[in-house]
């Protein structure tokens, strides 16, 4: 008799054993499943972002970025190129970046002048800035130049404004 109760536990216990060890595959293929579907609105490559801004003596003031309603600029990378009449004319580019209406926060690239054409400017640049309105505008440090113009192309990507945000 006892022998019979011993076998009865041990063979319950093998069935419990059986029973979980064949639904935690299932749970993991599911969560598997699930997560392949799920959708990350914060991946970048989901809303990328590209624009080109043009500065220039002639239209000396900052360019607005055209943000869409609802979303987060996220700015990664900046490339400047330009031309200036003076060697003894140092260009600066300026990023006027807000969140939430709040008063804006400048960001300065100094391109560099080539070496080759003494009048042209480049820089290309790693950056993270957060807008949710953006303007681009230059400046410059040495003489005041007669002639000065840039093409600043900025890359990144759009992100879902939330309440919160």
């Amino acid at each position: 008799m006892t022998w019979q109760r011993t076998l009865l536990v041990l063979a319950a216990a093998a069935a419990m054993i059986a029973l979980v060890s064949l639904a935690r595959p299932r749970r993991a293929f599911a969560d598997a499943v699930s997560a392949v579907l799920t959708r990350d609105t914060d991946l970048p490559a989901r809303q990328p972002f590209q624009a080109t801004v043009i500065v220039n003596l002639n239209n000396f003031r900052n360019q607005s970025v055209a943000i869409p309603e609802g979303k987060r600029l996220v700015v990664e990378y900046v490339t400047i190129a330009g031309a200036t009449c003076c060697t003894s004319t140092q260009p600066l580019i300026l990023f006027n970046a807000s969140l939430k209406g709040a008063a804006a926060t400048t960001y300065y690239l100094q391109p560099v002048i080539s070496e080759v054409a003494n009048y042209q400017f480049y820089k290309s640049e790693v950056m993270k800035i957060y807008a949710d309105q953006l303007s681009v505008g230059f400046g410059w440090s040495g003489y005041n130049p007669s002639q000065l113009s840039s093409n600043v192309a900025i890359s990144g990507h759009l992100v879902d404004l939330t309440q919160e945000q």
